[in-house]
Formats: structure tokens, C-alpha cells, sequence
């Protein structure tokens, strides 16, 4: 439970990290293909961030899916984000951000269909898919992070 679930090739969801059985944060992918309904679990690549439960993702373009914040195994809410790269199944360095946040949600939507302005409760960040086929970028996406928890008391 508290996993996170992204649309992958129209297909398949991504299911990242959440909490086991023995309440251990987890930080494994698992790949359900809604066309044959098998589940698998990839080899991964890359440093596996930290386990966590309580966190959000969205899809940042065709093959990236970006992981943002959540809860580790000793309580901490994380103030961290990674991107996935589903073509290869490697995971990115991790990367700081200023806000600490878990149990909220989050949305990516293209540059233009956004207007910028930010609401009480809720941060933006920017991300951007480089890697995009031949060499070319794709559309900035801007991350919308709603609600949750800080940790503050």
C-alpha cells in the first residue's frame, strides 16, 4: 500500500515503492501489462533511491516517470525527486528540492496548458524530458504537487 501508479505505453502501469506486509518501505518497480494481465518486475539500473511509502509520480514524458517526496522507514518525510527512465529502467541521481511533503498527489501537464500561478497548499516545479528520440526536447511539463504532509507538527 501507499505505492505509487503511473500510465505506461498505453498499456502497462508502473507501480513504484509504497509499503509491505512487515511495514518496510519499499523502492522496487513492478510492470502490470493490462493486455496479457502479468505482472513483472524489471532488473534496475542506476542508484535505487530510498525506500519509500506515501509519495507521488507522474509521468514526464513517454519514458520518464518523475518520483517526488514521501515518507523513509525511520518517519523522515524526504524533500527529494528522481526520475525513472522506463526505456532503460534506470533510475537517476536524486535530487534535492526545498519542500518536504507526504501523502499528497501530483499531475504533470505540458508548459502551455498551464498558467503558472501557483495555489495555497500546492508547489510547481519544472521538468524536462532531453532525452526525447533523436537527440531532440521535448515539451517542458510543469509538476503540480497538491496537499499532504510536511512534517511539521
Amino acid at each position: 500500500h501507499s505505492h505509487s501508479t503511473c500510465s505506461l505505453a498505453d498499456q502497462c502501469l508502473l507501480v513504484y515503492g509504497g509499503s509491505g506486509y512487515s511495514n518496510a518501505t519499499l523502492s522496487d518497480v513492478w510492470i502490470y501489462n493490462t493486455k496479457t494481465g502479468t505482472w513483472s518486475q524489471p532488473a534496475l539500473h542506476g542508484p535505487i533511491p530510498t525506500g519509500r511509502e506515501m509519495h507521488s509520480a507522474a509521468m514526464v514524458g513517454p519514458s520518464r516517470m518523475l518520483a517526488f517526496g514521501g515518507r523513509a522507514a525511520d518517519g523522515r518525510v524526504l524533500c527529494d525527486a528522481v526520475i525513472f527512465d522506463t526505456d532503460s529502467m534506470t533510475w537517476g541521481e536524486s535530487e534535492p528540492t526545498p519542500f518536504h511533503r507526504c501523502s499528497h498527489c501530483c499531475v504533470a501537464l505540458p508548459a502551455q496548458q498551464t498558467n503558472n500561478q501557483g495555489q495555497e497548499g500546492s508547489e510547481q516545479a519544472t521538468a524536462g524530458d532531453s532525452s526525447a528520440g533523436g537527440g531532440q526536447q521535448s515539451a517542458m511539463q510543469n509538476v503540480y504537487v497538491y496537499g499532504g504532509f510536511t512534517g511539521d507538527a
